[in-house]
């Protein structure tokens, strides 16, 4: 197998050959109607079809396509996907060491407070700890809107606030 962009390219070996003369240029598949030649092509067709799905996973996170990615995306199994509380803690460490310099002390404290609402409304809706990062969507955010409005009794303008943060 062989991925090309932008002149960039890898290339994966799938552990199987066959004859030359047997072997379809144009098709890009074994020729032939043989056990060994359906098998090859089965395999041809199952690799590229992942190939395609984990293209499209990447645009459809927005993360940008190059080889190094989709290569990372198929091959990396030691990778953890990242949770909501996850990314929101290591914003808040972040913007912890920036106090002073870019933040103030009460917005560390603000965003602080967001954490522990949203900790609270996945625990209340989910009946878990954390959740991974791709199931945010217009539906989470709007039941989060609801939880801290109907639940905590939160008003408009710091559920607004408390989402402004989360946005971030």
């Amino acid at each position: 197998m062989r991925v090309t962009c932008d002149g960039v390219r890898f290339e994966k070996s799938i552990n199987r050959s066959i004859p030359f003369n047997k072997w379809s240029k144009e098709a890009g598949k074994a020729s032939g109607n043989n056990e060994n030649s359906r098998s090859i092509n089965v395999l041809i067709d199952t690799v590229r079809n992942k190939v395609y799905e984990h293209y499209r996973k990447l645009l459809d996170i927005g993360k940008p396509f190059t080889v190094n990615t989709l290569y990372n995306s198929l091959y990396s199994s030691n990778t953890k996907p990242k949770t909501v509380i996850e990314v929101f803690e290591a914003h808040n460490r972040e913007m912890k060491a920036l106090v002073g310099i870019d933040y103030a002390v009460d917005t560390h404290k603000r965003y602080e407070t967001s954490l522990m609402h949203l900790k609270n409304y996945i625990k209340w809706q989910f009946k878990c700890d954390d959740v991974d990062i791709n199931e945010i969507n217009h539906a989470f955010v709007g039941s989060f809107e609801f939880y801290l409005k109907t639940e905590r009794r939160i008003g408009n303008n710091s559920t607004v606030k408390y989402l402004k943060n989360f946005h971030k």
